[in-house]
């Protein structure tokens, strides 16, 4: 049973939560939580949140090492900055369709093993998921116009991801060191491939690229070695420094006549690169073709 001193509240505000608390059902007469309230309750399982509060603040349950189990109720629409960081026993969680943000690594190092940001999500800040080495899945919604950087890098297990419609563009670390990812539907709206965006994505062996991308920021592709051929799209004009560089599985590679510049070392390290088609007037970078010995290169026109 809860103790007055385990829940210090002050007009609405939970100023103070006992280090001491496994459970906790944050009573209705709560209107706020305090910025770091729950941080490092080590010994907490389990937490129900009351629909009089409308916003997980900045850090609010961060090194929660055994929290295991959170509700959230459908009257939030923020969840902060670092909310559940490094909580590595919260294998699953409900985000209610009424949450709008979803702040800086707000789960990141968490357990969680899939996850479905609701529609009516506006925006996903950077890392909110990165580091969350066991999850395999990821649903985006549409409504998620703004998607920052580095959104799940580091989440070695993942292999599905589905990417909303209408999104223009992947940004940078996006799925940064996604070891597992195999394949990935971009849909047609991307027109930008951020830096390191699927950088040493190893187990991705196939990529289609959308027909509205216009740029290939640096090393999107570093290290991607599982893939075998690539297709540019007519309509790109930038391929970035070292995009496809230690891509050793590559063995052709096709680039139409609007690519402008290829960047510094874009190919270099593709061993394997045996086929490659160039158009005549792109500027192309130093060493963008280094180490790849066995290459036959031809001229689009």
């Amino acid at each position: 049973m809860l103790e007055p001193k385990d829940l210090i509240i002050q007009n609405g505000v939970l100023k103070f939560v006992g280090k001491e608390l496994t459970a906790v059902i944050i009573p209705d007469e709560v209107k706020a939580i305090e910025y770091k309230a729950f941080d490092n309750c080590t010994k907490l399982t389990s937490v129900v949140i009351p629909d009089s509060v409308t916003e997980i603040p900045n850090n609010a349950f961060e090194y929660c090492l055994n929290l295991a189990s959170v509700v959230i109720p459908d009257s939030v629409t923020r969840i902060g900055e670092n909310a559940f960081l490094w909580c590595p026993k919260l294998t699953s969680i409900v985000i209610p369709g009424s949450v709008r943000f979803i702040g800086k690594k707000a789960f990141c190092d968490c357990g969680l093993t899939s996850i479905v940001v609701p529609e009516g999500v506006e925006r996903i800040d950077t890392g909110a998921f990165s580091s969350c080495n066991k999850l395999v899945s990821a649903v985006i919604p549409e409504s998620a116009a703004i998607w920052c950087s580095s959104a799940f890098d580091n989440c070695p297990s993942l292999t599905s991801v589905m990417l909303p419609a209408g999104m223009t563009m992947i940004g940078k670390n996006a799925f940064y060191k996604c070891c597992s990812l195999t394949s990935i539907v971009i849909p047609d709206t991307v027109s930008i491939i951020g830096a390191c965006a699927f950088y040493e994505c190893i187990g991705l062996t196939s990529i289609v690229l959308p027909s509205k991308l216009k740029d290939i920021w640096e090393n999107a592709f570093f290290c991607c070695s599982g893939l075998t051929s690539v297709v540019i799209p007519d309509g790109v004009t930038g391929i970035g420094d070292g995009a496809f560089a230690n891509c050793t599985g590559l063995t052709s590679v096709v680039i139409p006549d609007s690519v402008e510049t290829i960047g510094k070392e874009a190919f270099m390290g593709c061993t394997n690169l045996t086929s490659i088609v160039l158009p005549e007037t792109a500027k192309v970078g130093r060493n963008a073709f280094k180490g790849c010995p066995r290459r036959k290169a031809s001229k689009s026109r």
